[in-house]
Formats: C-alpha cells, structure tokens, sequence
C-alpha cells in the first residue's frame, strides 16, 4: 500500500533502545530540511499518554515528534494506544476513542479493526505530508507482538519503508542483539532494513569504528552510526521508571527525595514517575530497611492485591515506620490500592483479590474499603478540594483503575469531586486528606502528569521539607532543548546524508 509521501522507520532490537529519540531526530533535521514531515507509531503501550488539542490520548513519544516537525499532535500519530492493567488486559484507545478494557486474546480477534485503523490513519498523514517517520514497537521478532498487533511488519509494509534497526549498547549485547534480531527476521522484511544504528554507546570513536566494521561484516548491513548515551533530556516517560534502592544517606543537597513504597504486587510506579522530570527531585524505591529520615514523601503506589501488600507491610515492620514517618510530620500519599491501605481496614468478603477477608489498614485517614465485585475502569476528570488556595478547584484529568469502594467517616474530606467519568457528567466524592493536608489519597491515576497539579504539590513539599524552591522551566522549552541536544548529537555521529537518501 505504497503512497505519494515518502517513509523512513526505525525499528529496535528490543524496547527501550532508543527508537524514539532517533525517530524524533530525524523528524527535526527533516522539517529543518524545509519538508513537511509527521510521526507515526502504529500502537503504544503507556499509562502516560499526551492530551492533544481535540481531548484525544496519544504517546508522549509521537507528541514529542510532532513538536520536532513543528506540527500539532493528533490521533492519527498513534492510532492504537494501550493501557496496561492488571490480569493480562489492556485498556485499548482507536484513534482517540475509547473501546474499553480487553484481553490479550481478544486483541486478537480484533486485529482486522485495528489494521484497518493503522491504514487509515498512515494513509491520512501521508495524505498531508512529504515524509512520515515510523517508529515501530518492541522487537519485530517479538512473537506476543507480531501475533496480537500490527506493529512492525505490517507498518514497514503499509508505507512501504526502508528500515533502521536499532540496537541499545548501554547494557551490553548490542552486536548479538542486532545480528539476532536480523538472523530471525523473515527474509521480504530483513530486506527491508537499510542500516544499522547503535544507541546509547558509551566507548570511544576507534572502539567504535572496530565494532561497527566487526558488526557491518557479520550482518552485512552497513552501521550508520554510534550514537553517545545522552542522560537527563528530561523527556516525558512512556514506560516505567526504574527507581533505585534509597541509599541511607542525606536527602539530595539542592532538591527532594521522594520514596515509593516497593510493594510486592505493585501495579507499576507510573504514577510517580513524572515527578522525576522535574529538576532537583529524586526518585527511590522504599523497602523495610530503608531510613525514612532520607526521604522527604513517600508515595504508596497502586496494587494488583491490595490486602496480600497490607499484610507485606504489617509484617516487614515498614507499615510501623510508615505510621511513624508520618507521625513526626512526614508527607505520605496513596494513589489507587495505596489510598485504600491508608485506611482503617480493607476488607475482601467475597475473596477477589485473595484468600484473607479482611486485612487492617495503615490508619493514616478515617476510611474504610470494601472490595467488590467488578474493576472500575473510566477516564476522569476532578476538581481538588484541598485546603490551599492552590490546589482547591484545580481541575485534574486522569483514569479510575480500581476494584471496590472507599467509605469517609463524617469528619474527613474527600481528597477531590469527579465531575465526569468517561463522558457522563457526575458529581462524586473521590479520595480523602487529612486536616493538616500532609496524608491524602485518590483513586485518580496520572495525577502528576498534570505539569500544574504535579509542580504546586512539589513547591508545598519543598516548602514543607525547607528544600530550596526551583525555577521550574517552561514544559516545551524543556523538550526543545532535549530535541536540539539529540539533533547535534546524531548530527556528530550518524552518516544522515546517507539516512536521508533513502527517503528522498
């Protein structure tokens, strides 16, 4: 299905390599070139989407793109987005609408609609543009992948494209990666790849130039370039970041340390990661033998069972320095399965999540949970209702992912009021927060993507803590400058002229 417009692709040896910067390279030296260019990812896995101008979710990666190619995001970058949840199920978006919670199993029946998105979609911006830039998903020889979505293969075959494959140096394994990864590819789509990009190299330029030679005679694929590790471009994540241990020392001399609470059933630590873009914060995982005294909030994280992550925390002895971490004053949230345990108990009659009933809570807040018998799953948005001037009337969006109900006793607050679950408008009670503001718990997912929200609650913090405040800098100049650095960088070692032939 070949078009006008014409198509470059980067696929990666795994995730995480690097895919997205490269393609968001190529998107800015192309539209400095004078041609009107556009990204294009067929489908995402993330529970950080971007909100486009139209009120649709897309990757943070294709809105990052779009900002390179001086464009406006829109659905049609990413025409499949993927929540994941709990249980081996995803939350599936088409084009920006949502379709509901689905399985693995049923994704693949469903795969005759979501080509036919991925078509229509590619087919719309080449449509508009002279050059789309593709970056694929995963691994093209992942077999979940190319079994359940169009996501490599088939996208190469829709915008009939010439492909860069790129392999991650910085955890070693780059050349068996690579020369894998081709070994195994069919022989129509090996013959689509054109070249070979190593990212995140960490050797000098004649280490290097040794191995691409040693990689380019086994895989007989030229090596376009070796492109250094370039830390702290401060990007929006997509997937989850990694937090380390907490180290027992000092918090950070110019900034915050912020500890999520390492459960064993943790849904993910999503919600917290886009706090870690914001200068001088620091993210760690907490466990029992952390000290607290390094930390100056803690964030307990959702949980796929919340009662078993209870008695975790009873047990290890870290629910007792929870309780004590907050009562010499110390910051504490729960966000899902984490507002539950701040509670008086959480209970599980009819064993949905495990075997034990009834488990106590941590007693942060006058609450009680009862688990019940489906997951509620909704898009929201909220008004805060927190004490603060700031934050009281704050409208934040996120999504409900969470299975049973909250009970307030009548002198607590709710922490917000949802004012519209999926697009019926309500007026619903979500969460709880202490009288002094420093205990507070929302059922709402991707609260600190909201740059607003995230950087008022960061400034109490700081405040709070006696931390230094920061000059946070404006969102999209923090991109651009992230942009113009991954531009020189791929300018100084990539062979572009060679890059750009192949879609000219």
């Amino acid at each position: 299905m070949a078009t006008t417009s014409h198509a470059l692709m980067f696929q990666g040896t795994a995730s995480n390599v690097g895919k997205s910067i490269l393609a968001t390279a190529f998107c800015r030296i192309l539209r400095d070139q004078g041609r009107r260019v556009a990204p294009f990812k067929a489908q995402n896995w993330t529970l950080n989407p971007f909100i486009t101008q139209s009120g649709s979710e897309i990757g943070w990666s294709q809105a990052v793109q779009a900002q390179a190619c001086g464009v406006y995001p829109n659905t049609h970058m990413n025409p499949l987005l993927l929540k994941p949840v709990e249980g081996h199920r995803v939350e599936l978006f088409i084009q920006g609408e949502r379709h509901g919670v689905v399985t693995l199993e049923e994704l693949r029946r469903l795969r005759p609609r979501l080509e036919q998105a991925v078509a229509e979609s590619y087919a719309f911006l080449a449509r508009e543009h002279e050059v789309v830039v593709i970056e694929g998903s995963g691994s093209p020889t992942d077999l979940e992948i190319r079994a359940v979505l169009l996501a490599n293969a088939g996208v190469a075959e829709i915008a009939d494209a010439p492909v860069i494959l790129v392999g991650g140096a910085a955890k070693g394994g780059v050349f068996a990666a690579l020369y894998g990864t081709l070994a195994l590819l069919p022989e129509p789509q090996r013959a689509r790849v054109k070249g070979l990009l190593i990212n995140r190299y960490q050797g000098n330029r004649t280490d290097g130039a040794t191995l691409a030679a040693h990689v380019e005679a086994r895989c007989a694929v030229e090596v376009f370039g070796l492109v250094p590790e370039l830390r702290d471009l401060a990007l929006p994540h997509e997937g989850r970041v990694v937090v380390e241990t907490a180290r027992p020392a000092e918090g950070p001399a110019l900034g915050l340390r912020i500890g999520v609470v390492d459960l064993p059933h943790a849904g993910s630590d999503d919600d917290a990661a886009p706090l870690a873009a914001e200068p001088a914060v620091e993210l760690v995982a907490v466990g029992p033998e952390t000290p607290l005294a390094t930390v100056h909030c803690l964030i307990i994280p959702g949980s796929a069972n919340t009662l078993e992550d209870l008695t975790y925390l009873h047990q290890s002895g870290l629910g007792r320095h929870i309780r004590a971490f907050r009562a010499a004053g110390g910051v504490v949230v729960g966000i899902g399965g984490g507002l539950q345990m701040l509670g008086k108990v959480v209970l599980d009659p009819m064993g949905r999540e495990s075997s034990l009933g009834e488990v106590e809570g941590l007693d942060l807040l006058p609450i009680a949970s009862l688990l019940g018998h489906t997951r509620e799953s909704h898009e929201v948005e909220a008004l805060c209702l927190d004490h603060t001037e700031e934050l009281c009337g704050k409208s934040v969006r996120g999504y409900e992912h969470h299975l049973g109900r909250t009970l307030l006793e009548e002198e607590v607050q709710a922490f917000a009021t949802i004012v519209r679950r999926d697009r019926e408008l309500i007026d619903r009670p979500d969460g709880a927060i202490s009288h002094d503001g420093k205990v507070w718990g929302s059922y709402i997912h991707g609260l600190f993507d909201d740059v607003a929200f995230r950087r008022c609650f960061l400034r109490r913090l700081r405040a709070h803590a006696g931390a230094p405040p920061v000059d946070a800098p404006d969102p999209h100049q923090q991109r651009e400058t992230a942009i113009v650095r991954i531009v020189q960088a791929v300018q100084d070692h990539v062979a572009v002229g060679k890059i750009l032939a192949l879609c000219a």
